[in-house]
């Protein structure tokens, strides 16, 4: 039977978007609305009242989530979480949730992939094909992917990214860069390791600013800025703690109180 096959596709074009985007959006300037809503008098009835007086100061922009004071010095990651990444770790570890997530990484670390320009609206496959055939990238990228790390080909090497995936939802690649600025080698480390920061806003912040930290006997080692590592956890599902703004909500978790 065939093995299932995979299309890794050029996001090339969404990338260059999205960054002429991010551009336009750093040269907005949030303006405040008025205080009041005009109509409501003192003297209506009904009365809904004037809104209370924001307690921000001028110039204040929204939160991404309510986050609290000082939240870049706490650099345990999930401070406040119910099951901590080494709980989760020991969840993982009971048979029946081990053979499941052992399924999983079989199964898409065996996928046949292929790299490949995304089709413009209305091209035809064959011009598709032809116009892959001369794309030097793509041959770039399928020998990188090939083997990432330089040291394992890709079954190898994706299968620990999986695995912190579905036991804490924190896969974390690190981008090893040659004199040039060219991506080298594609590095997994461990996701439990890293902790995120967070701009005044409570985004990401943008390079040169640190965004992560990777701990080592669980204070900060040294520091890495979005270009330099790459966590994606898969699903970010805020619930009654601040730090589930952050940190992924990962298959092992879910299933916690059943395993």
């Amino acid at each position: 039977m065939a093995k299932p096959f995979a299309v890794i596709r050029n996001l090339s074009g969404i990338a260059q978007a999205l960054t002429r985007m991010g551009q336009a959006a750093s040269a907005l300037v949030y303006r405040e609305p008025d205080e009041v809503i005009p109509g409501i008098e003192s003297n209506s009835f009904p009365n809904p009242s004037q809104p209370v007086r924001p307690i921000a100061p001028p110039g204040s922009e929204p939160l991404a989530f309510p986050y609290n004071y000082g939240m870049n010095l706490t650099y345990t990651p999930r401070s406040d979480a119910e099951y901590s990444a080494a709980d989760l770790k020991r969840l993982s570890e009971y048979p029946l949730a081990r053979w499941c997530i052992e399924n999983v990484k079989d199964i898409v670390s065996g996928l046949k992939w292929q790299i490949q320009p995304r089709a413009k609206f209305g091209e035809p496959k064959q011009a598709l094909q032809e116009r892959a055939a001369g794309d030097r990238n793509i041959a770039a990228l399928t020998h990188i992917f090939e083997r990432p790390d330089g040291e394992h080909d890709w079954p190898e090497w994706s299968r620990p990214l999986l695995d912190d995936m579905l036991v804490a939802d924190a896969p974390a690649v690190l981008l090893r860069r040659s004199k040039k600025g060219d991506i080298g080698e594609l590095r997994v480390v461990p996701g439990h390791t890293i902790v995120r920061y967070i701009d005044v806003n409570g985004y990401t912040p943008k390079p040169p600013a640190p965004a992560y930290a990777q701990l080592w006997e669980g204070i900060p080692r040294v520091n890495l800025d979005i270009t330099q590592l790459v966590y994606k956890p898969r699903n970010i599902a805020p619930r009654n703690t601040v730090q589930s703004y952050l940190y992924g909500f990962g298959p092992t978790e879910q299933a916690a109180k059943e395993i």
